[in-house]
């Protein structure tokens, strides 16, 4: 499978639902499970859980993985909060790809 560069855009961030800290051969490696509002390659943009890699550098997002009680518990606050449906983003027309033709008649 090819290498696809993936477009990742924050539109909205809820708040953090727990944080770690731990140690590699590169320096110290924060992982932050996070609620965001995301728009994966210019879609409309959707609710997203996801831990994040947090370093000097900047971040990394991760696969998912399952949720303590605790973190449960917070991701049901950080739910309450959000008051409204967010907004679809336009998407550019594209063409049918049989259109009918339609002849006019003299």
């Amino acid at each position: 499978m090819a290498d696809k560069e993936i477009k990742c855009e924050v539109i909205k961030e809820f708040g953090t639902i727990s944080k770690r800290s731990y140690n590699t051969r590169n320096g110290e490696v924060t992982e932050e499970l996070k609620l965001r509002l995301i728009s994966w390659n210019d879609r409309d943009p959707k609710y997203d859980v996801r831990p994040w890699e947090v370093t000097e550098s900047g971040e990394k997002c991760l696969k998912m993985r399952g949720l303590t009680f605790e973190e449960l518990k917070a991701l049901g606050e950080l739910i309450n909060t959000i008051k409204e449906e967010p907004k679809k983003k336009t998407v550019p027309y594209r063409a049918k790809r049989n259109p009918t033709i339609t002849k006019k008649v003299k």
